[in-house]
């Protein structure tokens, strides 16, 4: 039986063998298929401005993530002057603007946010609150300080929703 003639078969010039000349055509190769570039994730950063450790610990947290992730930093609220019902008025205006503010910034992928004990635990409870059931996003709730087990004593319902968030 005579040898089947096998159909001629064009072969692509970087699969052609070394010994035998390429012809290139005067278009471009086309460029291989690459998976698309996933953006990187968004972390929102939620904590108060120029009051010691908490901004420190949040610069340097920015830092060293804004190559990994795109950070965002919401620090809408610092640390009020004056004294007793003074203070508490101005902490009241500032966190009230703060939380108004918040619910229009972009959705993040993650919501970092720092918290200390008593008041600066409430206006952050809102912060994490709205993020994981507004948004559904994760959170990081991180506390800093060394009495807050001494604010857990006293522990709230609030307090009790926002430290069992899954």
């Amino acid at each position: 039986m005579p040898a089947r003639s096998r159909p001629s078969r064009r072969v692509s010039p970087h699969l052609a063998s070394a010994s035998r000349p390429v012809t290139r055509s005067a278009t471009p190769r086309p460029r291989p298929q690459t998976q698309p570039m996933t953006p990187k994730q968004t972390l929102l950063i939620v904590g108060p401005k120029g009051t010691g450790g908490i901004d420190r610990y949040i610069t340097e947290q920015r830092r060293y993530l804004e190559d990994r992730m795109d950070v965002r930093v919401y620090t809408r609220y610092t640390a009020p002057k004056g004294e007793g019902l003074e203070l508490a008025a101005r902490m009241l205006l500032s966190s009230l603007i703060a939380v108004a503010l918040f619910p229009f910034q972009r959705r993040p992928d993650i919501v970092h946010v720092h918290s200390s004990h008593t008041y600066s635990f409430y206006r952050a409870a809102f912060f994490a609150l709205f993020s994981k059931y507004v948004w559904g996003v994760p959170v990081v709730f991180h506390i800093h300080g060394s009495s807050f087990d001494d604010f857990l004593g006293h522990m709230q319902q609030m307090q009790h929703l926002v430290l069992e968030m899954h």
